[in-house]
């Protein structure tokens, strides 16, 4: 049993005010679920401060409750996550990128279900789920409702008609908890003879000492035969769009093409840089690609347990991501910044273990290891007694 409450700051005395406060009886896995209606008066107020204390007195935790702007999420550790026990969360895939006039879209969504409870995602098995699409006018051409299998997922085809209109092609996802929208392309696209790649030897990231960029460029056709005599032109952009170098060259006998560059006498390439590669065959057929690189050294990594409170015989997975950020313009002409991600990354995960849990969290002075891991892509952790 332990008792809670909600606190404002009162900025007239300079100090926290009691809203509410409740004792609350935990179950017999240690929850103790308690629900606070806010009141319409409270809506200045932009951080709560909640208390947790138990009936003894031995044992107290604090934390700040902060406004969104239609709800109060709560923040743990530094974390901030919403406090919707039901949020719906979808996985889109398609077969395909882009669609053609007269083709099908083949649809699958694999539909999770936040607990909120277990910190944890489960698929939402055998629920209904409206679905509406909508053409690139953004008009609502059909409507139906599908239901998870036992696995959580939701298959549809959409058939594409010969003189359909171009552009994106929207399904909405509707339950009672949300909406999610995905988008997919329409357009007229012809696959090109042979494709196109940048090889920098697997280096993203180049760094404001690192002047030399060099690689090659390999172009193939589909059967695997080396495109000989080829044009190239390789164009290096700066992270606004804008061209700052331009290479050409001819492939050789075995399809490629070496390129190098000396980024110090390249002007405006800060923060970020792309580059692209258009390719003529000597028949005059034409494919290009392109590439981006980063010059922001920082790594950053995001992770989240699943679930955080195993019991000694049962699995916890943890997943994460790694990355860097790259920057560029957007279509308003301000920059931002989006996301590198990065295969292939070393990682050394170490797991910890406490003998004897103190009353204060600060405390904690007996801190165990009790495994440790490494490898590429690490994914799933067992975690035993």
């Amino acid at each position: 049993m332990f008792n809670y409450s909600i606190s404002y700051y009162e900025n007239s005395f300079s100090d926290w005010s009691l809203l509410t406060t409740e004792q609350v009886q935990t179950d017999g896995m240690g929850y103790g679920i308690f629900k606070i209606e806010i009141p319409i008066e409270m809506n200045e107020y932009y951080v709560l401060k909640l208390t947790l204390r138990t009936s003894d007195g031995e044992a107290e935790y604090e934390t700040f409750l902060y406004k969104s702007w239609d709800y109060y999420y709560y923040s743990l550790w530094g974390g901030q996550q919403p406090t919707n026990q039901e949020k719906i969360q979808y996985v889109v895939t398609t077969d395909k990128t882009i669609y053609t006039p007269g083709e099908f879209i083949h649809l699958r969504a694999l539909v999770l279900e936040y607990s909120f409870m277990n910190e944890s995602k489960r698929t939402l098995t055998n629920t209904p789920i409206s679905l509406i699409i909508y053409n690139p006018d953004n008009l609502a051409i059909f409507w139906a409702t599908l239901t998870t299998d036992e696995h959580g997922l939701i298959t549809y085809t959409l058939p594409l008609d010969e003189d359909c209109e171009i552009g994106y092609y929207g399904f909405e996802f509707i339950t009672p908890n949300g909406n999610y929208r995905y988008d997919t392309k329409v357009d007229f696209y012809t696959k090109p003879v042979f494709r196109v790649e940048i090889d920098t030897g697997g280096k993203d990231y180049f760094s404001m000492l690192d002047f030399n960029f060099e690689g090659f460029i390999h172009v193939s056709y589909y059967f695997g035969q080396p495109v000989v005599g080829a044009s190239v032109e390789l164009i290096i952009f700066n992270y606004k769009g804008e061209a700052r170098k331009v290479i050409k060259g001819i492939t050789n006998w075995e399809g490629k093409f070496y390129f190098a560059a000396n980024l110090l006498f390249i002007s405006d390439l800060e923060y970020s840089f792309s580059v692209k590669a258009n390719v003529i065959d000597t028949f005059g057929r034409e494919s290009s690609t392109s590439k981006t690189y980063t010059r922001i050294e920082q790594l950053f990594a995001y992770g989240y347990l699943s679930n955080w409170a195993p019991h000694p015989e049962e699995f916890s997975e943890y997943y994460f991501y790694v990355y860097q950020y790259v920057m560029f313009e957007t279509d308003y002409g301000w920059w931002s910044w989006n996301y590198n991600p990065l295969a292939n990354v070393s990682v050394k995960i170490e797991i910890y273990g406490v003998e004897g849990y103190p009353y204060y969290r600060s405390a904690i002075t007996n801190e165990v290891l009790l495994q440790t891991y490494f490898g590429m892509r690490l994914s799933i952790l067992h975690l035993m007694e």
